[in-house]
């Protein structure tokens, strides 16, 4: 092989390396993510609704997200910022015990994220709390040696 024929087959090698990572990250955003409403429950004054939503996305190693949004009654969740976000998700429910308080009750999750409680209103007159109501503390994705437990990835 000639002297410079090596130093192309290097360029496009050393090219190739470079753009691998931004083609990679390109391929994730380019999966289909599927997304459907689980539940849309109102609050009882029926000026908000908690919408669940699983979202199930990814090429070679798909998940299924589990979200939570709060939205004004009526209103899509699209643009929302989600309350709650999880993976592992089992027997999740909504429930409002007060018109300003939400309820996200799970038999199992392993949470992502969690905030406590949104803003409503632009000048923050409004705001709904959150909280977390597991069924059982009795469950651990931590195993025996205290590593996270992946066994039952969905």
């Amino acid at each position: 092989m000639s002297h410079g024929v090596r130093r192309i087959l290097f360029a496009l090698c050393f090219l190739a390396g470079l753009l691998s990572p931004y083609v990679v990250t390109q391929l994730v955003y380019l999966t289909p993510t599927v997304r459907h409403e689980v539940q849309r429950l109102a609050s009882p004054d029926k000026r908000f609704d908690a919408v669940s939503v699983t979202i199930r996305s990814g090429i070679f190693t798909p998940r299924l997200w589990y979200e939570v949004y709060v939205v004004e009654h009526g209103a899509p969740y699209g643009r929302a910022i989600p309350v709650f976000s999880a993976l592992k998700t089992e027997n999740a429910e909504l429930s409002w015990p007060a018109p300003r308080l939400l309820r996200i009750r799970y038999a199992r999750a392993r949470i992502e994220h969690f905030t406590n409680y949104l803003k409503m209103s632009p000048r923050g007159k409004e705001s709904v709390e959150i909280r977390l109501a597991p069924s059982s503390t009795a469950f651990s994705f931590l195993n025996s040696s205290g590593s996270i437990d992946d066994a039952t990835e969905p």
